[in-house]
């Protein structure tokens, strides 16, 4: 299926005056205290920054409705969004993004732009080949225990040039070469010899979602519905795809 997101972005032009604090730039005073009240520890157990959300974009809920900001991209209808002085000045208390993208390094994938986000919205994590590393776990550690962001997408795509390195690698016995040789070691049990690149490139991302999931910190928030993790796949036409 296409784009089906898990998360809705912030309205533009709903952000709070500054007398109203830094928590959740789109609620009203008494949306927060609503929410305070819900949870006694303070912390909002759905960050998604969006005002009115409701079950369906909490860990777990379809989030059908909220496929706009891809569904912009993919037909050429991106606007600018949240990112205008008084945006700015409201990021200066803070930062509650509603989502952390692991994605590739690959220029031609910028989680930003494929989801027609603005500023303060994702938190992003990029590694060639979308592979995790102790830096990057400890990275949405912090976006998932200090921001209380509640979705991990693993996003992997189309043509990735680091799982092709592994699959030549692997297949054709065509050797990478320096600090390259650290990715191709993560990918290499994605790879399957009788299957194609593009059978990897889903693998590794299914392999890293569990390798995330499984981290102690992040699985504890996953066992409190918390937070959730899901994989996607984009195309290069500009399409996303969850894999859920």
């Amino acid at each position: 299926m296409l784009f089906r997101s898990a998360f809705q972005p912030p309205v533009a032009g709903k952000s709070r005056s500054k007398s109203e604090g830094a928590e959740g730039f789109h609620e009203s005073r008494a949306e927060g205290r609503r929410r305070k009240r819900s949870f006694p520890d303070g912390k909002k157990k759905c960050a998604w920054s969006g005002e009115g959300a409701g079950a369906e974009n909490r860990p777990g809920g379809s989030g059908a409705s909220d496929k706009e900001g891809n569904a912009r991209f993919a037909t050429d209808k991106s606007v600018l969004r949240n990112i205008n002085a008084e945006r700015r000045e409201s990021l200066k208390n803070g930062q509650n993004p509603y989502a952390v993208i692991v994605s590739c390094s690959d220029s031609r994938v910028t989680p930003t732009t494929v989801f027609n986000a603005g500023l303060g919205e994702l938190f992003d994590i990029r590694l060639a080949g979308n592979v995790v590393d102790d830096d990057a776990l400890g990275s949405i550690e912090y976006a998932v225990e200090h921001l209380n962001t509640p979705l991990i997408v693993v996003m992997g795509h189309q043509s990735c040039g680091a799982v092709t390195a592994t699959y030549n690698e692997v297949v054709k016995g065509e050797k990478v070469s320096g600090n390259m040789e650290s990715f191709v070691k993560k990918i290499t049990p994605s790879v399957n010899k009788n299957g194609t690149i593009d059978d990897a490139i889903h693998t590794n991302i299914d392999m890293v979602v569990k390798e995330i999931s499984e981290d102690k910190g992040i699985k504890t928030l996953i066992d409190q519905g918390k937070v959730k993790v899901v994989g996607a796949y984009y195309d290069l036409n500009g399409n996303v795809t969850f894999k859920e």
